[in-house]
């Protein structure tokens, strides 16, 4: 609530995380239109959210059991969707940004954005297994890794150095792996680039968030 313990009433909503849902709302939506016989048009926001976070991603204080146990909203999961992607890390130093952001398809991808726009958007799409790909909505390009790790969103289809294995690290974090190299993308902490050439993840710096920020973030038109 903004003096950094939740035991402990803030002034404000803190601003943090804006776009983390966590995996608790099909629960919700079970308990007040199944059991309460709420009729869904009063339960919009809820089924808002329902089908824009199609992958549920872990917490402990809310393990995402929801959509095994209480799934009796027909939800649409799309195969694409749109996320932006929070460093863990740069969550304790947000004056220089938080958020993957795509500056050109000739720049690496780095942590420095801090508002929701094109260039911190990506159109997830989901491949299997928890691998997906991502397509900056700010070059239209996917996001692809370069033989020296680095991270640029330049290339005009899906391979095996486009496509991220994402896995829960648990509280809402993840890692992201290559396919094409099996190297974890972590981000500098001094130029704040990315990077797949990781072994493994020890710390917060290989540690990632997916938000599901909506319909907020306009893509690049590809007719331009």
């Amino acid at each position: 609530m903004g003096k950094g313990y939740s035991w402990i009433p803030g002034l404000a909503i803190s601003p943090k995380n804006r776009g983390q849902f966590r995996p608790m709302y099909e629960q919700i939506w079970h308990l007040f239109r199944e059991e309460v016989g709420i009729p869904e048009s009063q339960l919009s926001y809820i089924k808002e959210v329902i089908d824009r976070m199609p992958v549920g991603i872990f917490y402990y204080d809310h393990p995402s059991f929801g959509g095994l146990l209480d799934a009796h909203h027909p939800a649409a999961k799309p195969v694409k969707f749109t996320v932006s992607l929070q460093s863990q890390i740069k969550l304790k130093t947000p004056e220089t940004g938080t958020l993957a952001a795509a500056a050109g398809a000739s720049l690496p991808l780095a942590v420095t954005g801090k508002r929701l726009e094109a260039a911190t958007g990506f159109e997830a799409v989901y491949l299997d297994a928890n691998r997906f790909a991502f397509r900056s909505l700010s070059t239209g390009k996917y996001v692809t890794v370069n033989e020296q790790g680095k991270l640029l969103a330049a290339s005009g289809q899906i391979g095996q150095s486009e496509t991220f294995l994402y896995s829960d690290t648990g509280n809402g974090n993840g890692m992201l792996k290559v396919a094409g190299n099996g190297r974890y993308v972590t981000v500098s902490p001094d130029t704040f680039e990315m990077t797949a050439d990781a072994a493994s993840v020890t710390n917060d710096y290989g540690r990632w968030i997916l938000l599901y920020p909506g319909k907020e973030i306009k893509p690049k038109d590809d007719s331009e």
